[in-house]
Protein backbone atom coordinates (compact mmCIF):
# COMPACT_ATOMS: atom_id res chain seq x y z
CA UNK A 1 0.00 0.00 0.00
CA UNK A 2 2.66 2.43 0.70
CA UNK A 3 4.46 1.83 -2.75
CA UNK A 4 0.98 2.06 -4.48
CA UNK A 5 0.33 5.89 -2.52
CA UNK A 6 3.61 6.68 -3.16
CA UNK A 7 3.35 6.43 -6.90
CA UNK A 8 0.10 7.33 -7.01
CA UNK A 9 1.31 10.60 -5.26
CA UNK A 10 4.21 11.00 -7.64
CA UNK A 11 1.98 10.34 -10.96
CA UNK A 12 -0.13 13.27 -9.12
CA UNK A 13 2.55 15.78 -9.03
CA UNK A 14 4.14 15.25 -12.20
CA UNK A 15 0.44 15.78 -14.03
CA UNK A 16 0.12 18.47 -12.20
CA UNK A 17 3.58 20.35 -12.81
CA UNK A 18 2.76 19.36 -16.90
CA UNK A 19 -0.38 20.80 -16.69
CA UNK A 20 0.81 23.95 -15.14
CA UNK A 21 4.11 24.10 -17.77
CA UNK A 22 1.98 23.32 -20.76
CA UNK A 23 -0.93 26.24 -19.80
CA UNK A 24 1.33 29.05 -18.44
CA UNK A 25 0.66 31.51 -20.92
CA UNK A 26 -3.22 31.13 -20.56
CA UNK A 27 -3.19 31.63 -17.05
CA UNK A 28 -4.27 35.18 -15.93
CA UNK A 29 -3.58 37.10 -12.77
CA UNK A 30 -6.64 35.34 -11.21
CA UNK A 31 -5.90 32.06 -12.45
CA UNK A 32 -2.73 32.23 -10.69
CA UNK A 33 -4.32 33.29 -7.60
CA UNK A 34 -6.95 30.14 -7.70
CA UNK A 35 -3.30 28.00 -8.72
CA UNK A 36 -1.17 29.20 -5.73
CA UNK A 37 -4.43 28.56 -3.40
CA UNK A 38 -4.26 24.98 -4.45
CA UNK A 39 -0.85 24.92 -3.30
CA UNK A 40 -1.79 26.27 -0.14
CA UNK A 41 -3.77 23.68 0.58
CA UNK A 42 -1.57 20.89 -0.83
CA UNK A 43 1.21 22.01 1.46
CA UNK A 44 -1.17 22.52 4.86
CA UNK A 45 -2.66 19.21 4.27
CA UNK A 46 0.56 16.81 3.51
CA UNK A 47 2.20 19.02 7.04
CA UNK A 48 2.61 15.89 9.30
CA UNK A 49 1.21 17.81 12.33
CA UNK A 50 0.88 14.18 14.08
CA UNK A 51 4.22 14.21 14.62
CA UNK A 52 3.98 16.40 17.72
CA UNK A 53 0.92 14.44 19.50
CA UNK A 54 1.66 13.39 22.70
CA UNK A 55 -0.23 10.44 22.30
CA UNK A 56 1.53 9.04 20.07
CA UNK A 57 4.55 9.01 22.30
CA UNK A 58 2.26 6.66 25.38
CA UNK A 59 3.50 7.99 28.61
CA UNK A 60 6.16 10.59 28.03
CA UNK A 61 6.20 13.85 30.10
CA UNK A 62 3.87 16.89 28.94
CA UNK A 63 6.41 19.45 27.79
CA UNK A 64 6.54 22.76 29.84
CA UNK A 65 4.32 25.41 29.32
CA UNK A 66 5.75 28.11 26.98
CA UNK A 67 9.21 26.52 26.44
CA UNK A 68 11.86 28.80 24.34
CA UNK A 69 14.57 27.17 21.27
CA UNK A 70 15.83 28.46 18.47
CA UNK A 71 13.78 32.43 19.06
CA UNK A 72 10.36 30.44 19.38
CA UNK A 73 8.39 30.64 21.96
CA UNK A 74 4.97 28.28 22.50
CA UNK A 75 1.89 30.62 23.69
CA UNK A 76 -1.53 29.09 23.94
CA UNK A 77 -3.62 30.86 21.24
CA UNK A 78 -7.08 29.56 20.49
CA UNK A 79 -7.36 27.73 17.00
CA UNK A 80 -10.71 27.82 15.41
CA UNK A 81 -11.33 24.45 13.27
CA UNK A 82 -9.39 21.83 15.21
CA UNK A 83 -9.64 20.78 18.97
CA UNK A 84 -6.22 19.02 18.97
CA UNK A 85 -4.37 21.93 17.89
CA UNK A 86 -4.46 25.00 20.57
CA UNK A 87 -1.44 26.68 20.23
CA UNK A 88 0.72 28.39 17.58
CA UNK A 89 4.64 28.47 17.14
CA UNK A 90 5.49 31.81 17.11
CA UNK A 91 8.75 33.55 16.53
CA UNK A 92 10.71 36.08 17.71
CA UNK A 93 8.22 38.63 16.31
CA UNK A 94 4.82 37.40 17.51
CA UNK A 95 3.91 35.85 14.11
CA UNK A 96 2.39 32.76 13.77
CA UNK A 97 4.59 30.00 12.24
CA UNK A 98 2.56 26.45 12.31
CA UNK A 99 0.03 24.97 14.61
CA UNK A 100 0.88 22.65 16.99
CA UNK A 101 -0.99 19.76 19.57
CA UNK A 102 -2.05 20.45 22.40
CA UNK A 103 0.14 19.68 25.70
CA UNK A 104 -1.76 17.52 27.69
CA UNK A 105 -2.66 18.67 31.64
CA UNK A 106 -3.13 17.01 34.51
CA UNK A 107 -6.70 17.09 34.35
CA UNK A 108 -7.36 16.41 30.96
CA UNK A 109 -4.24 13.20 30.00
CA UNK A 110 -3.99 11.55 27.15
CA UNK A 111 -5.38 8.88 26.18
CA UNK A 112 -3.81 5.48 25.72
CA UNK A 113 -3.69 4.38 21.96
CA UNK A 114 -3.53 0.98 20.91
CA UNK A 115 -1.02 -0.50 18.95
CA UNK A 116 -2.51 -0.67 15.61
CA UNK A 117 -4.43 2.76 16.01
CA UNK A 118 -0.61 4.41 16.66
CA UNK A 119 0.71 2.34 13.50
CA UNK A 120 -2.34 3.42 11.12
CA UNK A 121 -1.11 7.19 12.36
CA UNK A 122 2.42 6.34 12.03
CA UNK A 123 1.75 4.94 8.10
CA UNK A 124 -0.40 8.39 7.72
CA UNK A 125 2.14 10.51 8.50
CA UNK A 126 5.11 8.84 6.26
CA UNK A 127 2.83 9.08 3.62
CA UNK A 128 2.31 12.93 4.29
CA UNK A 129 6.19 13.51 4.88
CA UNK A 130 6.36 12.14 1.32
CA UNK A 131 4.21 13.80 -0.53
CA UNK A 132 5.31 17.36 1.28
CA UNK A 133 8.92 16.73 -0.26
CA UNK A 134 7.02 16.12 -3.65
CA UNK A 135 5.49 18.86 -3.24
CA UNK A 136 8.41 20.60 -2.42
CA UNK A 137 10.39 19.18 -5.57
CA UNK A 138 7.61 20.13 -7.54
CA UNK A 139 7.59 23.68 -6.48
CA UNK A 140 11.49 24.18 -6.80
CA UNK A 141 11.28 22.40 -10.52
CA UNK A 142 8.77 24.87 -11.62
CA UNK A 143 9.91 27.90 -10.79
CA UNK A 144 13.50 26.74 -12.28
CA UNK A 145 11.47 26.88 -15.42
CA UNK A 146 11.83 30.31 -16.82
CA UNK A 147 8.27 31.22 -18.05
CA UNK A 148 6.74 29.91 -14.86
CA UNK A 149 8.73 32.46 -12.79
CA UNK A 150 7.84 35.58 -15.00
CA UNK A 151 4.17 34.72 -15.65
CA UNK A 152 3.30 33.95 -11.53
CA UNK A 153 2.61 37.84 -10.42
CA UNK A 154 4.77 38.75 -7.67
CA UNK A 155 2.11 38.77 -4.66
CA UNK A 156 1.22 35.13 -5.34
CA UNK A 157 4.84 34.26 -5.65
CA UNK A 158 5.21 35.53 -2.18
CA UNK A 159 2.38 33.72 -0.65
CA UNK A 160 4.21 30.48 -2.60
CA UNK A 161 7.24 31.10 -0.50
CA UNK A 162 5.15 31.53 2.65
CA UNK A 163 4.18 27.87 2.66
CA UNK A 164 7.60 27.08 1.98
CA UNK A 165 8.67 28.74 4.57
CA UNK A 166 6.35 27.14 6.76
CA UNK A 167 7.70 23.93 5.75
CA UNK A 168 11.00 24.73 6.45
CA UNK A 169 10.29 26.01 10.16
CA UNK A 170 8.32 23.07 10.79
CA UNK A 171 11.03 20.36 9.90
CA UNK A 172 13.35 22.92 11.65
CA UNK A 173 11.59 22.79 14.70
CA UNK A 174 11.33 18.66 14.31
CA UNK A 175 14.86 17.90 13.59
CA UNK A 176 15.95 20.09 16.57
CA UNK A 177 13.55 18.50 18.74
CA UNK A 178 16.01 15.22 19.86
CA UNK A 179 13.97 13.95 22.10
CA UNK A 180 10.85 14.24 20.61
CA UNK A 181 12.48 12.29 17.29
CA UNK A 182 13.82 9.65 20.14
CA UNK A 183 10.65 9.40 21.54
CA UNK A 184 9.07 8.33 18.26
CA UNK A 185 11.58 5.95 17.16
CA UNK A 186 11.02 4.28 20.60
CA UNK A 187 7.61 3.47 19.61
CA UNK A 188 8.21 2.24 16.18
CA UNK A 189 7.93 5.12 14.32
CA UNK A 190 10.82 4.10 12.33
CA UNK A 191 13.67 1.83 12.62
CA UNK A 192 16.39 4.73 12.46
CA UNK A 193 16.22 8.13 14.61
CA UNK A 194 13.48 9.75 12.28
CA UNK A 195 14.36 13.42 10.77
CA UNK A 196 12.76 15.39 8.20
CA UNK A 197 16.37 16.89 6.75
CA UNK A 198 15.34 16.28 3.48
CA UNK A 199 12.52 18.77 3.94
CA UNK A 200 14.46 21.18 6.18
CA UNK A 201 16.83 21.79 3.54
CA UNK A 202 14.81 21.20 0.18
CA UNK A 203 12.70 24.03 0.90
CA UNK A 204 15.32 26.29 2.50
CA UNK A 205 17.04 25.87 -0.67
CA UNK A 206 14.41 26.78 -2.96
CA UNK A 207 12.97 29.66 -0.76
CA UNK A 208 16.16 31.44 -0.79
CA UNK A 209 16.87 31.02 -4.27
CA UNK A 210 13.83 32.35 -5.30
CA UNK A 211 13.81 35.39 -2.88
CA UNK A 212 17.01 36.11 -4.06
CA UNK A 213 16.12 35.89 -7.96
CA UNK A 214 12.74 37.99 -7.33
CA UNK A 215 15.28 40.92 -4.57
CA UNK A 216 16.94 41.16 -7.87
CA UNK A 217 14.71 41.21 -10.25
CA UNK A 218 14.46 44.33 -12.30
CA UNK A 219 10.31 44.52 -13.47
CA UNK A 220 8.50 47.08 -11.33
CA UNK A 221 6.50 44.92 -9.62
CA UNK A 222 8.87 43.07 -8.42
CA UNK A 223 11.47 46.12 -7.31
CA UNK A 224 7.60 47.37 -5.29
CA UNK A 225 7.72 44.21 -3.45
CA UNK A 226 11.58 44.29 -2.11
CA UNK A 227 10.53 45.04 1.46
CA UNK A 228 8.67 41.91 1.62
CA UNK A 229 11.04 40.06 -0.37
CA UNK A 230 13.94 41.50 2.08
CA UNK A 231 11.57 40.57 5.44
CA UNK A 232 11.07 37.42 4.54
CA UNK A 233 14.29 36.55 3.27
CA UNK A 234 17.10 37.81 6.25
CA UNK A 235 15.33 36.22 8.96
Amino acid sequence: MQVENDTLARIGTSCLQQLLENNVSKLSAARWERVVTAFVKLFRTTTPHQLFDESLRGDMEGSTPEPEANGMILRTIPVIGDARFSYHVLDANGQAILPAPLSPSSEDPPERMSAVDRKRIFKQIIVKCVLQLLLIEMTNDLLQNEEVYTMIPPDQLLRLMGVLDHSYQFARMFNDDKELRTSLWKVGFMKHLPNLLKQESGSAATLVHVLLKMYYDPRPDHQGARGQIADRLLP
